[in-house]
C-alpha cells in the first residue's frame, strides 16, 4: 500500500468517526426499565430476597421449576438486611395484579422436592400472604426435610 492510498485509508476512517459522533446520526441504545426480580445469589451461594417476586423465585429454585436459576432443595436464603416487610398481597386471587402463573403462592419445599436448606427470616414480616389450595401441605413452607429456620420470619396468613 502506497504512501496516498494510507492518507485516504486515514482520512476516511476520520470522516466514519466524526460523521458517528454527529447528533442524531447515530443509534441511540433504547432505555429499559430495569425489572426488579427481588432475589441475587450472593458469592457465598445464599440467596438474598427483598420481595414478593424473590420469595417466589426461591420457591421455584427449591422445588425444581425455576428457569433463572439453578434449582437447588439445599438452597439457602435470607432476606435482605433493611427489609422489614413483604407484601405478598398479590398472592390474593381478588387482588388486581393476581395470575395464578405468575403470583399465586406455591409453599418453599413439595413432596418431590423437600426442602433442606436454611432460611434466614432476618426479622422480617410477610404480609398479605393468601394460599389458595386444597393441598393439605400448605403454608410459607411446605415440605421441610432437615431444613433450618433462623431468625424470625412472621406471616400474616389465610388459608382457603
Amino acid at each position: 500500500m502506497g504512501r496516498i492510498e494510507k492518507k485516504v485509508l486515514s482520512w476516511m476512517m476520520c470522516l466514519m468517526m466524526a460523521v458517528g459522533m454527529l447528533p442524531g446520526m447515530t443509534r441511540k441504545a433504547e432505555a429499559t426499565e430495569a425489572v426488579d426480580v427481588g432475589i441475587i445469589q450472593r458469592n457465598d451461594g445464599i440467596y438474598e430476597i427483598s420481595n414478593y417476586a424473590g420469595l417466589l423465585e426461591f420457591a421455584k429454585i427449591v422445588n425444581g421449576t425455576s428457569t433463572s436459576f439453578a434449582n437447588d432443595s439445599g438452597a439457602c436464603a435470607i432476606i435482605s438486611d433493611g427489609v422489614k416487610e413483604i407484601d405478598a398481597s398479590a398472592s390474593n386471587p381478588a387482588s388486581p395484579g393476581y395470575d395464578d402463573q405468575t403470583t399465586a403462592w406455591t409453599p418453599i419445599g413439595n413432596d418431590s422436592s423437600h426442602y433442606t436448606g436454611k432460611f434466614d427470616g432476618n426479622g422480617c414480616t410477610i404480609k398479605g400472604l393468601t394460599i389458595d389450595s386444597a393441598d393439605d401441605d400448605i403454608g410459607l413452607f411446605g415440605y421441610v426435610g432437615g431444613g433450618r429456620m433462623c431468625s424470625e420470619c412472621c406471616y400474616g396468613r389465610r388459608f382457603n
